[in-house]
């Protein structure tokens, strides 16, 4: 296939652009929804990294209209429009309107996003281990920078890139309590500690994905290398939910890639190099890490399990949903916090769970159809893999975003973390059958051959 789009150039440029930005938190506050209040949360804002993607989708739209190119994932985007109806509906019930109307705003672009990337990957435009790569350099970059975070207790002036001003002394960063004294986590150039560490657990899995492909020893080596330094990063986050979802996904692709006999000698590889990695952390910082790692109910679990409760009071009262980026202002509004014991500001945050946060926002059926979708790209994920390490490395990934969403919110309402989860889905959307009057067009070395799952390349 020489062009399916003549303009795929310019597509490819303007995706890859927004997927190196895709960690950068540049952008320019516009709006303050609420007065006197001013975050991702309740403000609106400008993101470089979503100009690039807008751009992007708009540039492979008006391709997509010159070609005239049938789509065969019909199922898939009835099953996105329902959602998307339903987070429409729920702006009736949202306490801010324009809040509402600004996140679905934002969820169009993050389904854009996944449904165009699925078709572009089926067609060839766009490959999976240029993704991979992406993401895998990007956790690299990430990983130094929160290296010298960590080292330097303070944020190192890449405000550019969108680094959050930050030390153990300025009020709101988040911190650890070790042996009495208090150490800032790493945040990179994202807004959180635990947004970084799912951006760290994906650039992870990604260069699990390289260590099997290695042509030879010496990739194998560098590979090695960078899942050493972005495994190190993940202790600097200290985040507790990001190192239980790195070790979850790691065990879950070693399984996975395991049943192909051709890579069990790599994966025997790839599994002594993080016994190694894990024993050598343990012993260098296992003095920041068991004191973290302690399973005691601590503030911050406590407020996960009183925000799980009045997620649950809220779907009760409200099936429908209170409206789209509208639970925490809720909570406000009704003193909803206060009935829970939340009498302080900065304990008024979003319910930390992604399924419970949706349910909450645009209803129960909507929550429902999200996850029926969810089971059914996996379930097609699983039927194709074949123990194609492509296919292991995208199911792993959506897999470790999803038990993340377990204990935070970020996949939902924040910038960085929505559009790491559709971009995730994209890619196992585009995991399947060629779009209809393509497949014949199709060379095996750029998408698949007639009648098969198109591979990477000519692996």
């Amino acid at each position: 296939m020489k062009q399916i789009f003549k303009g795929n150039k310019q597509i490819r440029f303007f995706f890859f652009l927004f997927l190196i930005w895709l960690p950068f938190g540049t952008k320019k506050f516009i709006y303050p929804f609420i007065a006197g209040s001013v975050s991702e949360l309740n403000s609106a804002f400008l993101y470089a990294s979503e100009l690039f993607l807008a751009y992007f989708l708009f540039l492979t739209f008006l391709e997509w209209r010159r070609t005239r190119t049938r789509l065969d994932d019909k199922p898939n985007f009835i099953l996105l429009s329902l959602f998307l109806a339903a987070a429409l509906v729920s702006v009736f019930f949202a306490f801010n309107k324009s809040l509402a109307l600004y996140q679905l705003v934002h969820l169009i672009l993050g389904m854009g996003l996944a449904l165009v990337l699925g078709y572009l990957l089926k067609t060839g435009v766009l490959k999976n281990h240029e993704i991979f790569s992406a993401l895998g350099l990007g956790a690299l970059f990430q990983s130094f920078v929160a290296f010298w975070q960590f080292k330097f207790q303070h944020s190192l002036g890449l405000y550019f890139l969108g680094e959050s001003l930050a030390s153990p002394f300025v009020k709101g960063v988040s911190e650890i309590s070790v042996a009495g004294g208090r150490l800032m986590r790493a945040y990179g150039t994202m807004s959180h500690a635990n947004i970084l560490a799912a951006f760290l657990v994906l650039g992870l899995i990604s260069f699990y994905y390289f260590y099997l492909e290695a042509k030879n020893f010496g990739a194998r080596i560098l590979s090695a290398v960078g899942i050493f330094f972005i495994g190190l990063a993940l202790i600097f986050t200290f985040s507790r939910s990001g190192w239980i979802t790195a070790i979850l996904a790691s065990l879950i692709f070693l399984v996975w890639a395991a049943l192909n006999r051709d890579y069990r000698r790599r994966i025997s590889g790839l599994a002594v190099i993080l016994g190694a990695c894990f024993l050598l952390f343990l012993i260098t910082m296992g003095w920041a890490i068991f004191p973290r790692a302690r399973l005691a109910i601590d503030s911050s679990i406590n407020d996960r399990l009183i925000y799980n409760r009045m997620a649950v009071q809220i779907v009760g009262q409200h099936p429908l949903g209170v409206g789209i980026g509208n639970e925490m202002l809720f909570g406000i509004e009704t003193k909803l916090f206060q009935n829970y014991g939340l009498d302080t500001v900065n304990r008024w945050q979003p319910i930390h769970n992604l399924y419970l946060l949706m349910a909450a926002e645009i209803g129960v059926l909507a929550s429902l159809i999200f996850i029926f979708f969810l089971v059914r790209i996996f379930v097609r994920c699983l039927g194709n893999s074949r123990n194609n390490p492509r296919i292991i490395t995208a199911g792993t990934l959506l897999l470790a975003l999803l038990i993340g969403g377990f204990s935070d919110h970020f996949l939902w309402d924040l910038q960085s973390g929505r559009l790491m989860l559709w971009l995730v889905i994209g890619i196992l959307l585009g995991i399947g059958r060629s779009p209809r009057g393509l497949m014949d067009k199709t060379s095996p070395s750029e998408g698949g051959n007639r009648g098969s799952i198109p591979l990477e390349g000519t692996r």
